[in-house]
């Protein structure tokens, strides 16, 4: 059997760690980087292949220094990205209503930090 496999991007190195243990926990192989620029250069600014997509769930912090998560999510999806956005979360401990309507507008799932276990196993399992 497969793992499932889910991006993380967060440059809270705590709260990085505790989603990267519930993710494991729910079975999933999970590749974490501290911010969008560290993977980007590591991917060559690509995401996903031609055939498919890469991982099955992307999960990124928004308040992240040299690009948001809405930036990072929208920079992805413009770079082949095939992942669908009910797919894709962004958390943050603050949200305005424009950055809101941007999470909306991608078909995203959006969080308050911390992320709640329960929110978080809901999401997954849909």
């Amino acid at each position: 059997m497969q793992l499932k496999t889910a991006l993380l991007v967060d440059d809270d190195a705590e709260h990085r760690d505790l989603m990267t243990h519930l993710l494991k926990e729910r079975g999933y192989q999970v590749k974490a980087y501290a911010n969008p620029i560290s993977f980007m250069l590591r991917r060559e600014n690509h995401c996903c292949p031609p055939t498919g997509h890469c991982v099955d769930l992307i999960i990124t912090g928004n308040k992240m220094s040299g690009m948001n998560g809405i930036e990072f999510l929208q920079r992805i999806t413009s770079n082949g990205c095939s992942l669908p956005g009910h797919r894709k979360a962004v958390f943050s401990s603050t949200w305005d209503d424009d950055h809101l309507e941007q999470v909306k507008q991608l078909g995203c799932r959006f969080f308050y930090k911390p992320v709640a276990v329960d929110q978080l196993d809901q999401w997954i399992s849909k």
